[in-house]
């Protein structure tokens, strides 16, 4: 199937962040997010890019959401993920709606299962619990043509995690089903996905102490916290220029 380069709405413009983090594998890691389809940045087969020929229900598509930290972060008890989408025209297809009712609810999944993916480094070892939290049509803007998933992992407080400044850390599998797509239009549609906020959540501070949790925006090298879906490549995403607006304004206005 052949698919043509994407005409975005302006609103795509939005899912930029702010300034690229050093590169993945680096000595020193800055603050930065990864999302990848098939593997993590750091492993054998990462894409940016996802193409289906959308002809069967049967299969999966995954997405990694990993991360690096520019400071240690001990007393790690859980995360808590953002990752945004937009479609390329005026409102969501049936494929795009997971939510409860939805034409594919039921067919968006997320865990901590790495197996195959051993290129970074497995934040929880299997002891983490969670998974999807929700699924909204019209975040983060109201744009029609818009969703928000929403992921969240834990541990127990006996086995609190620790985040050093090297390594890459997978945090969580999204998992996107091929099931409904005889039945659910749109599966052919471009779009655009940006991991856009990763918290870490740590033990509550004594009241008036500085807060325990660190909020990680910043993106991966490369705009390595965006991924595309049936397009030429992620670069797509930003076919409307951003001049006017500084990074600030840019990452308030999709958040």
């Amino acid at each position: 199937m052949t698919f043509t380069r994407p005409r975005f709405l302006p609103g795509l413009a939005l899912f930029l962040l702010s300034a690229p983090a050093l590169g993945v594998g680096s000595a020193a890691a800055a603050d930065g997010l990864h999302l990848r389809w098939n593997d993590c940045p750091a492993g054998a087969s990462p894409a940016s890019i996802a193409t289906f020929a959308c002809d069967t229900d049967a299969g999966s598509h995954e997405l990694l959401c990993s991360l690096t930290s520019a400071q240690p972060i001990d007393s790690v008890l859980g995360v808590d993920i953002v990752v945004d989408l937009q479609y390329s025209g005026p409102i969501l297809p049936d494929w795009w709606h997971f939510e409860f009712g939805g034409c594919r609810f039921g067919q968006l999944v997320a865990d901590d299962n790495f197996a195959g993916h051993a290129g970074c480094t497995d934040l929880w070892g299997g002891q983490a619990a969670g998974g999807l939290l929700s699924y909204t049509v019209g975040m983060p803007h109201g744009g029609a043509n818009q969703a928000r998933i929403q992921v969240a992992f834990s541990v127990l407080p006996a086995l609190q995690k620790t985040i050093n400044t090297t390594d890459v850390y997978q945090v969580a599998r999204i998992v996107m089903s091929n099931g409904g797509t005889a039945s659910c239009a749109g599966c052919s549609g471009s779009v655009c996905l940006v991991l856009n906020s990763i918290t870490v959540r740590r033990p509550p501070r004594p009241v008036g102490a500085p807060g325990a949790d660190v909020v990680i925006t910043a993106p991966g090298s490369g705009n390595g916290n965006w991924v595309g879906w049936q397009m030429l490549n992620v670069a797509s995403c930003q076919a409307v220029p951003v001049r006017n607006r500084t990074w600030g304004e840019v990452k308030a206005l999709y958040r």
